[in-house]
């Protein structure tokens, strides 16, 4: 396409980056913590089942503003019910709940502990924990260190029907 025709046809002079930004390069693997600002039910990747996708925004102890995120299968061909029980079980564990997770709106605004890995160049929150849980790192936590049990109730799923992403 001919950009030419845009701008009154003067074009587009570069212009040059100033200063030092982090963009999208993945922040180092740790414990940070965040706040959920966006939680969504959506299509997963192969489009046969729903997804449950959290967006965390960063807000400490380094690089806050940054977003890492959550997403935990919910229905579809590669979902295992095991693993999506204890992946459900932990989130509500990690948001200190004494009834059960049935909402997205239960989600959204909560503050957490995120363990980050890098995936594929991108930011995930490996695993999340009841904020203030556990101590704020910028360098991956060694394995021989136990993770604080939860005292929380472990997540029983409802009777749902069989259409219901929940």
């Amino acid at each position: 396409m001919d950009l030419s025709q845009f701008n009154n046809g003067a074009g587009y002079d570069p212009v040059a980056a100033t200063g030092e930004k982090e963009g999208f390069t993945p922040i180092p693997p740790g414990i940070y913590q965040c706040k959920a600002s966006f939680v969504e039910v959506r299509d997963n990747y192969d489009r046969d089942g729903k997804d449950l996708e959290i967006t965390l925004d960063i807000m400490g102890p380094t690089h806050a503003g940054r977003k890492i995120f959550k997403k935990i299968k919910q229905t579809g061909a590669a979902v295992k019910p095991e693993t999506r029980t204890k992946q459900m079980g932990n989130l509500a564990a990690a948001l200190r709940l004494t009834t059960k997770l049935e909402s997205t709106d239960q989600i959204s605004g909560a503050q957490f502990d995120a363990k980050v890995t890098i995936y594929n160049d991108k930011n995930y929150a490996h695993d999340l924990f009841p904020f203030g849980s556990q101590e704020p790192t910028q360098a991956t936590p060694s394995p021989a260190v136990p993770v604080a049990a939860s005292t929380a109730q472990p997540w029983t799923p409802a009777a749902q029907p069989a259409d219901a992403p929940f």
